[in-house]
């Protein structure tokens, strides 16, 4: 609103002779300065008061210069243009002296706010209260509290931050106008704020709403909270929790496309908690996404590929060293740096591939612009260079990395890179040595490669998952291995079913077969003794009436003799043989079974025959959870039995489940009975192993490497330890997911008690 002129005494100046009296002397009733506006085509009176003796005469100026025929105590200004605007003065006179009043005058607005209107807020959040002011002359402001100015208040807006109850009362202003020259005061608003206590924690700022952010680059979420009480944190993606979130601010050092997703924060105190507003982050693919392969400067190769989140892998020769450098999920940031440090072996096989891998610190760097890769390996003095294959069409796209192992055979690693241009990098590592080098890939995926005499063959897929199988033939005429794929573990790798087909005696002289289940949860089993459901696939001289028992320890479990003689357990195990693609038990047969669950720990099981029967029976041990990704699972299974040359051999069944291969301890133990106390031991135990018809191994003489393997993959499993040297069959291999047959004879001919084992090894 516009505000009436006002007049106020600053500026005076007063002129009397010698030996006047200063009463008689004219003076200005009201202010000696103002300010004051007008519009343009309007009319404006300015008006001097002044008082004195008589008689008083009136002179009026403008910028200095004397107004003609302005001589009277008002000045009357009609249509009104900016020329008119400028400073005013009028002079006024008696014969005892003179005294002079001055005004500006500017054309627009004098004066215009918004009124502000009382408030009731809540604890912790920022009060901001503007007047909107506008003015042709410069304002001044001084806001109070109750009556009390607050220090550095001094704009036509008051910002309170984080509020109190305490911060409540009466607020005010108080406006001044001023040209530089004189400052003229106006009268005071005010209003009255309530600060309501808040028991909740408060968000006084909330995480950043949306990030689109390229794979590599870091990413943070940042927030204020206030709270009476003590709060705790606890961040969420896409509603799951982030394990060790727990602060107000969430950051990340090199996203993935796995980091994208709605982050939120839930804060609480012990009045409850609130939830932040979600936060959106958007991966974008990776600019230096591609692969790269070069060389160390000691001549060796070396191959890397970059995710399109930024993920990358490296794999390089160091023949100097006699190993393998490997380093998989590091990151290349934003500006294309990266670091990692070279895996290392643990566990089982690392006696044996451990050296084969260095754990050298790496650090490089991708050149954005020329697609150039440098760095260094600081701890050993060695650099390398490299460049992206791009493939025919310029693409980067194309290339992966593929690793993959030796399968039914010594511990071994393949690890290929290959580039759209058709270029891959291959280096390998087995008990033998390492190895590596550049070689080609055709379009098809297929791939041929000789490193030190040692030819790689296969080909690579990228339908549903990327995967690698081939084949490794070594220099002089060596066996020919398989090589299968592997990949992240799914949880889903393990012994899906054990058995073993051996004779089972009667009363005192069962088969006893033992299982473990490891982990912390019941374990869902089937267990089934097969006897006369053997007859339809021509086995002779089958058990006519197997009976099962199984044991903890000392203490009877479960007992069958007759698999469906309760009709509702008979089903239950006919479903699970149906799950399992287990053949089916006939309605009404007297083979036995067991279905339930069972909690971690060692069991024994018992068949045996009723009166004088003997025979042939197929024991059964099932992990009815396999294809899920259930904590338990079943880890061992042995069984100790004869062998004779003249009567039935003894053969155990595997079966791996999953997506990858498993890493399984295979025994059989003669000679190394003899430590317990047991007579009649099989001298030269002999194993073969079959996948389907195809013998995919047996039983030799082990290598020095061999015999570390296999005592450190007993020590793992609780195993007791073998003999070095001894006749004793023991070995540590990858097997494929499939069904795999083992068969246990005498390699001298002579007969004897053997203890068969399978084993996973973690």
């Amino acid at each position: 609103m516009l505000i009436p002129r006002w007049l106020c005494a600053l500026f005076l100046s007063v002129s009397v002779p010698a030996g006047a009296l200063w009463a008689q002397a004219p003076y200005l009733v009201g202010s000696a300065y103002g300010l004051n506006s007008f519009s343009q085509g309007g009319t404006l009176m300015v008006v001097t008061f002044a008082s004195g003796a008589a008689p008083l005469s009136y002179q009026w100026y403008k910028d200095g210069s004397l107004i003609p025929g302005a001589t009277q105590a008002s000045l009357l200004l009609q249509n009104m243009q900016a020329t008119h605007a400028g400073f005013y003065r009028a002079v006024v006179t008696n014969p005892l002296g003179s005294v002079t009043y001055e005004t500006e005058l500017r054309m627009g607005t004098l004066l215009s706010w918004t009124v502000p209107s009382n408030r009731t807020v809540t604890q912790f959040v920022d009060v901001a209260v503007s007047l909107n002011a506008q003015s042709v002359f410069d304002l001044l402001f001084q806001w109070k509290k109750d009556g009390v100015a607050i220090p550095g208040a001094t704009t036509g807006t008051l910002a309170l931050r984080n509020v109190q109850p305490a911060d409540g009362g009466i607020y005010s202003v108080e406006t001044s106008l001023t040209n530089g020259r004189a400052v003229v005061p106006n009268r005071g608003l005010s209003f009255l704020l309530t600060v309501n206590p808040r028991p909740l924690p408060y968000f006084r700022q909330q995480p950043a709403g949306a990030q689109t952010i390229e794979a590599g680059a870091p990413f943070r979420l940042e927030t204020e909270v206030r709270s009476a009480t003590p709060v705790t944190y606890q961040w969420y993606r896409n509603g799951v929790v982030i394990p060790g979130a727990t602060a107000a601010t969430f950051e990340l050092a090199a996203v993935t496309h796995a980091d994208a997703g709605s982050y939120t924060l839930v804060v609480r105190n012990t009045q409850g908690s609130v939830e932040s507003s979600p936060a959106t982050l958007v991966v974008t693919g990776s600019r230096y996404a591609g692969t790269y392969l070069g060389t160390f400067d000691r001549g060796d190769v070396w191959g890397m590929q970059v995710a399109a989140d930024g993920t990358g892998t490296l794999v390089g020769l160091l023949s100097w060293r006699g190993a393998l450098l490997l380093g998989r999920g590091f990151k290349v940031a934003a500006d294309g740096t990266f670091a990692f440090r070279g895996e290392r072996r643990e566990g089982v096989g690392q006696s044996v591939l451990g050296a084969r891998f260095q754990a050298a610190a790496v650090v490089g760097a991708i050149n954005s612009t020329t697609a150039r890769v440098s760095g260094s390996l600081p701890e050993e003095g060695v650099s390398f260079l490299g460049n992206l294959e791009l493939g025919a069409t310029g693409a980067a796209g194309g290339g992966g990395y593929f690793p993959a192992v030796q399968v039914a055979a010594g511990l071994g690693e393949v690890h290929l890179v290959t580039a759209p241009s058709g270029a891959a990098v291959l280096v390998a590592a087995d008990e033998q040595g390492v190895r590596g080098g550049r070689g080609a890939i055709s379009a098809a995926g297929e791939f041929s490669l000789v490193q030190a005499g040692h030819l790689y063959t296969g080909v690579v897929s990228r339908t549903g998952r990327d995967m690698l199988t081939g084949t490794h033939t070594p220099p002089d005429g060596g066996r020919r291995v398989t090589l299968a794929g592997v990949g992240p573990p799914t949880g889903r790798e393990r012994l899906a079913n054990v058995s073993i087909r051996a004779d089972a005696g009667i009363g005192e002289q069962p088969l006893v077969a033992g299982f473990v289940v490891g982990g912390r949860e019941t374990k869902n089993v089937m267990v089934r003794a097969a006897g006369p459901a053997l007859a339809s696939f021509g086995v002779t001289g089958a058990l006519a009436d197997p009976r099962l028992q199984i044991f903890r320890g000392g203490a009877l479990l479960h007992e069958n003799d007759d698999w469906d003689s309760v009709a509702t357990v008979g089903g239950a195990i006919a479903a699970a043989a149906v799950r399992h693609g287990a053949f089916a038990f006939a309605p009404g047969s007297t083979d036995a079974a067991y279905f339930g669950g069972v909690v971690p720990g060692s069991y024994t099981v018992h068949v045996s025959g009723k009166g004088t029967s003997r025979g042939v029976t197929l024991v059964e041990v099932y992990d009815s959870d396999v294809g899920t990704e259930a904590g338990s699972r079943l880890v061992n299974l042995s069984v100790r039995s004869s062998v004779s040359p003249a009567g039935n051999p003894l053969t155990m069944g595997l079966v791996v489940d999953g997506v990858w291969p498993k890493r399984l301890l295979l025994r059989v133990v003669g000679p190394g009975l003899a430590g317990f106390g047991v007579e009649g031991t099989l001298a030269q135990p002999k194993l073969e192993l079959f996948r389907g018809a195809q013998r995919v191994w047996e039983s030799s003489t082990r290598s020095a490497a061999q015999e570390v393997l296999v005592a450190d993959a007993a020590t793992a499993v609780g195993a007791f330890a073998l003999p070095r040297g001894g006749s004793d069959v023991a070995l540590v291999l990858d097997l494929e997911p499939g069904a795999y047959s083992a068969l246990i004879t005498s390699g001298s001919g002579n007969p004897g008690v053997v203890l068969v084992e399978a084993y996973e090894v973690p």
